[in-house]
């Protein structure tokens, strides 16, 4: 199985998982208490980390606002957030296409992007004082800046390369366990991991350059492959057979899959004490 298929699988079973919690709380439920009783704001701060765990970890920083009905049964949270994303590439020597191979290289993509959370979750531990909640959702990444650079030799051109990310927005799936320890009535620390993966492809701006670079993906004839402008980074050619003597250089793909581990504080307004 696939690690994208791995990441699917799981976060489904996680779905799976949640929802019927929240179905056996709603069926069990014998009290008079309003559905909602009380609003929570957390903030946390986190280091992110790749899939693979090879790669610098960033960091975050995000506040998000919960809405837990039914003692906390079923939980809808809306969080913003900031952080830094940093991806190392490495790409082995081969053909590319027509246009002949490209020699191995190494390179790294630092992404700075704005988030924003949807989140659906249940807590586990409703008749103690402390929580254990699960939470899944959809996040919208976008890059504030982005920066793709890396060292490659090419004939006299300099070594140093760096490329801006073109700004857009990129879609995740999330799902995090968080655990919180009251500090009193009203306050909690939170500890969390989380994994979520993100889509799509980030590309360079186009009609960029960099110390005799180039990415200009629409010199390329269509006949040659339609995919070209997500994966040809080139020295300016003239056109004609000078394709052919293009430099194909891969560009990062989607960032894929993405683990966090948090510490934050979480404020409770309205009931402070779980316990009836």
């Amino acid at each position: 199985m696939s690690q994208n298929a791995k990441t699917y699988f799981l976060l489904l079973c996680l779905a799976v998982l949640s929802i019927a919690s929240i179905g056996q709380e709603l069926d069990s439920l014998k009290t008079s208490k309003k559905a909602l009783d009380r609003l929570e704001i957390q903030t946390s701060l986190s280091l992110l980390e790749n899939q693979d765990f090879n790669s610098i970890p960033g960091g975050g920083l995000q506040v998000a606002v919960v809405a837990p009905f039914y003692n906390g049964g079923l939980r809808l949270g809306l969080g913003v957030g900031f952080s830094r994303l940093s991806f190392n590439y490495n790409f082995d020597w081969g053909h590319h296409r027509v246009l002949g191979p490209t020699p191995a290289y190494s390179s790294q993509m630092d992404i700075y992007p704005f988030s924003l959370d949807l989140t659906l979750g249940t807590d586990f531990l409703r008749n103690s004082s402390m929580d254990l909640i699960l939470d899944i959702g959809a996040r919208m990444n976008l890059p504030m800046y982005g920066n793709y650079h890396f060292d490659y030799s090419f004939n006299n051109y300099p070594t140093d390369h760096s490329f801006e990310i073109q700004p857009s927005v990129h879609p995740a799936v999330l799902a995090s366990l968080t655990f919180s320890f009251p500090l009193n009535e009203k306050s909690s620390l939170t500890f969390g991991y989380g994994f979520s993966y993100t889509f799509l492809p980030f590309r360079p701006k186009a009609n960029s350059e960099s110390n005799g670079f180039h990415y200009r993906p629409e010199e390329v004839p269509d006949h040659y492959d339609n995919n070209f402008e997500d994966n040809i980074l080139s020295p300016l050619s003239n056109g004609g057979f000078e394709y052919f003597q293009m430099l194909v250089l891969e560009l990062p793909a989607e960032i894929g899959g993405q683990h966090s581990f948090s510490i934050g504080y979480r404020h409770t307004f309205g009931l402070g004490n779980k316990k009836e």
